[in-house]
């Protein structure tokens, strides 16, 4: 049987202040982005920093991104995936529609029982 910690237990990051916290994120955030680009991965400089943040967070280094700037991210993640998009796949989404529709509605599904 899984324990949890004790309430006295910290994480790494736990002290830092938010400074130092965001110091922590952008380095390991581009040293997680550039060996995947060394390893010639797609999508390298997206999944690095994903992964980066995930491990930075859970060392308690938790940062607060102001809500302009998530805005700002999200709409250029956005602008880059609606770029990428061609004829050749929106006819492949309209002729295997039902499978994504269950994806679609499994993942909703999933996200509701989770959350």
């Amino acid at each position: 049987m899984i324990e949890a910690p004790p309430a006295t237990a910290r994480r790494p990051l736990d002290r830092l202040p938010a400074a130092g916290r965001w110091v922590a994120l952008l380095a390991a955030s581009a040293v997680g982005a550039g060996l995947l680009q060394l390893a010639r991965l797609p999508a390298g400089l997206m999944l690095g920093p994903l992964a980066a943040a995930a491990c930075v967070q859970a060392a308690g280094g938790a940062v607060k991104v102001p809500r302009p700037l998530m805005a700002a991210a999200q709409t250029i993640v956005g602008c880059l995936v609606a770029r990428s998009i061609t004829p050749a796949i929106v006819g492949g989404f309209a002729s295997h529609w039902p499978v994504f529709l269950t994806v679609v509605a499994a993942s909703i599904a999933a996200s509701a029982g989770i959350g």
